[in-house]
């Protein structure tokens, strides 16, 4: 009776989880598994436990822990389904083998602690599977339950468990809103988020990244062999007191085709693709060189906007793929013109101790920019404090230094003002070589503002003035963490892009090719008849073999009998239990005895010769 109710108190807890998690797809062969380890148990066959198969249970699980959904700013209840079903495994697979290596005490721990789990959304089912499932287990703990020892016992593991689970979720929502408020808050953004990569761009807004203790924090990891100078973000559309805005532009693409489980939007003729993994989840746009296509996970379209960026949706702020192209990007010019009103004596200003003229092309345009930045501008990190309201371009042409948002900010409005398209573009430049090799690496250090000028085709132009970057050296084990976690993302994603399943397709698809060649089924026929040739000739040898042997043997015991026949002539009888061994043993016994006649003695000697042959070739093979 203990087994049945056993066996109920795990039903009920294979529903509670069932329906908590509304994964239904597991809960079904755990009730198949569990009917099946019953009737097992009630005929008295127990499977030995086997350890190492609840040791290499942990991977799948832990596989499956890393390719859950995450959820942005609330507690993932992932974190708690997935340890219930391992844990119910563990339950069950002790069950089975209860006497034979499992526990009874191990299985109530474990599907208890699934329960607590399970109890996330408190409702009428869950609670009337959670009361039925308690039933069942004091029926089934009732002999174990009389003393007052393990009650209590059995209590106390409850309430530890309970408190367990409930204060993991209250630790994890206190943590979240101390980092969102007061103090906490700038350090959480610091941490957490780049500046200067919004939809809106004010000046000054990299400088923390330059010059925060995270500047040399790793933000982007591009796995291939060549990385490209310059991975822009956004182009910026409109000026107006310091601040950047998106142009009010844009269109919805669709795939053009798919790299595994990533979908490729914008124009790419090239097959080159590179990964890059984002460390930072706060971005609102895929990062690539200027014209490349951009290729997102589970993606059915995207939004572009005009300056051919690409804003990420929620679910793709993790990672993504550009697409090498070779396109001429001509369109949109007219989108990036503007200049503000209220600037118009400072960019006239400028342009006359620049010596810029309307007439001047791009080339020369930029030429000149450039040349009268480095001799007369000197790059700094340290800006004045301007007023507010003050305009921020005034204040860089006055004190002649800043840093690259101010260089490109200015740059594009006087190309503007010539009547050349230009825009302000953020990014980032410069990459590193990571030190164990493979991938570049991006640092928070190397964000980076700079022009794209429409000269024919949108060409880069940088006019800040040379960087003095420090190299960041690390130390072992920092060296060794990024390594290892380098290695540790780039195998998670060669898992879950689905790049995998080319190698499938390319061997069923030469699979079925074989199948379909005749020379696949020549070969099968001409192996098959190669073998059924060996084994008739193996075959025929053997029955020769035989057959001679059969012939022998039928020789060897008609010498025997003409040799007895010759022998009871003279008196000498083998007795019926008599060996052929123990029969010439009594004969040679006899002749040292020396009682027959020298001519019986000759034949007697020639029978002992026939014999001694007879044993001596009978067993011979």
């Amino acid at each position: 009776m203990k087994l049945l109710w056993e066996m109920l108190f795990l039903f009920s807890v294979i529903l509670t989880l069932s329906i908590s998690s509304e994964i239904y797809g597991l809960g079904i062969p755990a009730i198949c598994f569990l009917i099946f380890a019953f009737q097992k148990r009630r005929l008295g066959k127990i499977f030995a436990y086997r350890k190492s198969v609840a040791y290499l249970a942990i991977v799948p699980f832990a596989f499956w822990w890393f390719l859950s959904p995450s959820q942005n700013g609330v507690f993932s209840q992932w974190l708690l389904i997935i340890p219930s079903w391992y844990f119910l495994f563990l339950a069950l697979w002790q069950w089975k083998s209860v006497g034979r290596g499992g526990y009874s005490v191990f299985v109530y721990w474990n599907a208890l602690f699934v329960l607590l789990l399970s109890l996330r959304e408190w409702n009428a089912v869950t609670l009337g599977f959670l009361a039925l499932a308690f039933l069942f287990l004091l029926f089934a703990t009732a002999p174990a339950l009389k003393r007052p020892k393990n009650w209590l016992q059995l209590l106390l593991s409850i309430l530890l468990a309970g408190f367990f689970v409930s204060s993991f979720q209250r630790l994890y929502e206190w943590r979240q809103k101390r980092y969102m408020s007061g103090a906490w808050e700038e350090n959480y953004r610091e941490e957490r988020s780049m500046m200067g990569f919004s939809n809106v761009a004010a000046l000054g807004s990299f400088e923390r990244n330059f010059s925060s203790k995270r500047n040399a924090q790793i933000v982007l990891r591009l796995f291939t062999d060549r990385a490209p100078t310059y991975l822009r973000a956004v182009a910026y559309g409109d000026y107006s007191a310091g601040i950047w805005n998106l142009p009010k532009s844009e269109t919805w693409l669709f795939p053009e085709r798919y790299i595994g489980d990533y979908a490729v939007f914008g124009s790419a003729d090239s097959a080159k693709a590179t990964w890059v993994q984002s460390a930072l989840s706060t971005f609102d746009f895929a990062f690539a060189p200027p014209g490349a296509a951009v290729a997102l996970k589970e993606a059915d379209s995207v939004k572009r906007i005009a300056g051919n960026s690409f804003y990420l949706s929620e679910e793709n702020k993790s990672d993504w793929y550009y697409v090498e192209s070779n396109f001429l990007d001509t369109a949109e010019t007219e989108k990036f013109l503007n200049t503000p009103h209220r600037l118009d004596s400072l960019l006239n200003e400028i342009c006359a101790a620049m010596h810029l003229d309307s007439s001047d092309q791009a080339k020369m345009a930029t030429q000149k920019i450039r040349q009268y930045f480095l001799e007369n501008f000197s790059y700094s990190l340290q800006m004045p404090r301007r007023k507010s309201g003050e305009e921020p371009l005034i204040l860089f042409w006055k004190n002649r230094k800043g840093f690259c948002e101010y260089y490109a900010t200015l740059s594009t409005l006087l190309l503007r003002k010539l009547k050349i398209p230009a825009r302000y573009v953020v990014g980032f430049a410069n990459p590193e070589v990571a030190e164990s090799g493979g991938y570049f690496v991006f640092r928070r250090n190397r964000s980076h503002a700079w022009v794209e000028v429409f000269d024919g085709e949108w060409k880069i132009f940088d006019p800040t003035p040379p960087i003095p970057f420090e190299s960041h050296s690390a130390g072992f084990f920092e060296k060794w963490s990024e390594k290892f976690k380098a290695k540790c993302v780039y195998g998670m994603h060669l898992l879950r892009d689905g790049n995998w399943r080319k190698s499938l397709d390319s061997w069923s698809n030469a699979v079925e090719a074989l199948l379909k060649s005749t020379w696949f089924y020549s070969g099968i026929f001409v192996f098959a008849l190669m073998i059924t040739l060996y084994v008739v000739v193996k075959r025929h040898l053997r029955q020769k073999q035989k057959k001679s042997q059969n012939l022998k043997i039928q020789e060897l015991q008609k010498l025997l009998r003409k040799t007895e026949k010759v022998l009871a002539h003279f008196g000498f009888v083998r007795a019926p239990a008599e060996t052929v061994s123990q029969f010439i043993l009594r004969l040679e016994k006899a002749k040292t005895q020396r009682i027959l006649s020298p001519k019986k003695m000759a034949h007697l000697e020639s029978a002992l010769q026939n014999l001694q042959k007879y044993e001596n070739e009978r067993w011979c093979r």
